[in-house]
């Protein structure tokens, strides 16, 4: 009756139920290999463009697992979309991190930056439609709600989203 069932659908030859397991187990479990995190060795740093400062992203489940690209974005300092982090791990080799350094990429991360200078760099753009960070009085902190088109809160030192619901931002004189 096996037999007559898999020449039924089309099956050239006897499958047995265990190989069948195996490889159904195989194709679902595929997608899920796909964002699991990569070995040692291939994103031991992550490099943004230039005009671009690394964060970590918002927001990340609890138990979320991936490659340390889910974690993290670049930022622009022009108000440009976001981008994804490009790995770089010693397997990858001196002359793929030669080739990111040369092209303009860094390793900075946002809170690197003060409030002000931030800002000023954003303000060197001179495009009314770019975001520019405003900051709090002496200018090394950043303003919990930031707005630019719509609201949002930061961390105070990095200058990062911590939420997107502007009403859960604390007021700047709560510091």
């Amino acid at each position: 009756l096996k037999l007559q069932f898999l020449y039924l659908i089309g099956a050239p030859f006897p499958v047995h139920m265990p190989s069948m397991l195996i490889c159904a187990a195989v194709l679902l479990a595929a997608p899920l290999l796909a964002h699991a995190a990569l070995p040692p060795g291939f994103e031991d740093e992550m490099f943004c463009p230039a005009h671009y400062c690394l964060a970590r992203k918002p927001d990340i489940p609890a138990g979320f697992t991936g490659p340390k690209t889910a974690f993290w974005e670049c930022i622009s300092d022009k108000g440009e979309p976001k981008q994804v982090p490009k790995p770089w791990g010693k397997k990858l080799g001196e002359e793929v991190r030669s080739v990111l350094l040369r092209s303009g990429h860094h390793m900075l991360h946002c809170h690197e930056r003060t409030c002000e200078e931030a800002r000023a760099v954003s303000l060197s753009h001179r495009d009314a439609r770019n975001y520019h960070p405003q900051c709090q009085a002496g200018g090394k902190l950043y303003k919990h709600r930031q707005c630019h088109h719509d609201c949002w809160c930061v961390d105070v030192e990095s200058g990062e989203t911590i939420s997107w619901d502007s009403s859960q931002c604390p007021a700047d004189d709560e510091l």
